[in-house]
Order: structure tokens, then sequence, then C-alpha cells
């Protein structure tokens, strides 16, 4: 064995080897006494430290979290409001891109294509509109707290004031499914 740890079974034991094994433990008790200082200082002077922080912390963020949540209710009811006019205005919109389509058509069967071409850019520019209502409309129905705190996290404590960066935002969102158009 070794001489922390002896075989004395079976055997003479001898004074030196016992010497040995006393001088052994006492450098791995004395080796586990400095573990045990440094585990002490760091327990005293950084993890006892940090408790109140921790608590102030939780404590300075648990009232923003509650106002964020209230203003991600009342944000939700403006927003649904606003989607819910574009809603009501999408089958006409949906109706005039149809019938912008089909005067483009017949301008470009006519030959006027310098006129087709510049209503074909005007349809284009309504389908966008379109779509990005569309996307608006589905922003809306989604926006909650933790949308609320998404923008906060990526904006640095900027909430959006307007409709209007609102729909910046949902610019962002991914095209909708073809069902949708």
């Amino acid at each position: 064995g070794s001489a922390a740890f002896p075989n004395f079974r079976g055997g003479n034991s001898s004074p030196p080897q016992a010497a040995k094994c006393v001088r052994t433990n006492s450098r791995i008790l004395h080796q586990m006494e400095f573990i045990l200082h440094i585990i002490q200082f760091i327990l005293k002077n950084i993890i006892v430290s940090l408790i109140p922080a921790f608590f102030t912390v939780i404590g300075g963020v648990i009232p923003i979290a509650i106002l964020v949540f209230i203003f991600s209710i009342k944000e939700k009811e403006r927003l649904l409001s606003h989607a819910k006019e574009i809603e009501n205005t999408l089958p006409i919109l949906e109706q005039l891109l149809k019938s912008m389509a089909e005067l483009v058509k017949k301008t470009i069967n006519n030959g006027e294509v310098t006129k087709g071409a510049e209503q074909f850019k005007q349809l284009v520019e309504s389908q966008n509109i379109v779509n990005e209502n569309k996307k608006f409309i589905k922003y809306a129905e989604n926006y909650n707290f933790i949308s609320a705190v998404g923008h906060i996290l990526r904006a640095s404590n900027y909430m959006p004031k307007s409709i209007d960066e609102h729909k910046e935002i949902s610019k962002n969102l991914p095209n909708s499914s073809s069902s949708d158009t």
C-alpha cells in the first residue's frame, strides 16, 4: 500500500514506516485544511456578498416585470383594435388588387408597355402593402408578455410608442403562408 495507508496485516511495522505514515497523513490533513480555508474565504467574501445583490436584483426585476406585463396587456388591446380595422379592409384591398392586375394585363396586351410597367410597379407596391398588413394582423394576434420583454431586450429598454413602430417590427415576421393570400 501507500505510505498514507500502509498494510499492517500480518507483519511487523517498523517505526520509520509508521513515522512516514504519520507525516503523510499530517500533510494530507494540512492540505485539506488549506482547501477548507479557501472555501470558507469564498463563502464569506463572495457568496455572502452576492446574496443581498441577488435579492436586490430580484426585488428590482419583479416590479418591472409586472409593469411590462400590464403594458403588454394594454398594448395587445390597442394592437388588436388596429388590426381589426385593417382586417376589415383586406377584402376590399384584395378585390382592388385583382382589378389592378386585370388593368395591367389589358394595358400590356394593348401594346402600352411603358404605361403597363408603371401600373405593374403600383400593383407590386399594393401587394406588398397587403402582405405587410397581414403580417401586422398576425403580429397583433400573437403579441404577449414575451413579445414585450423580447422587444425591450432587443431595443435596450425601449418600448414602441406608436402603431407605426409596431408595423415596422411586424415587417420582420416571416411571410404569410400561401393559404393566407
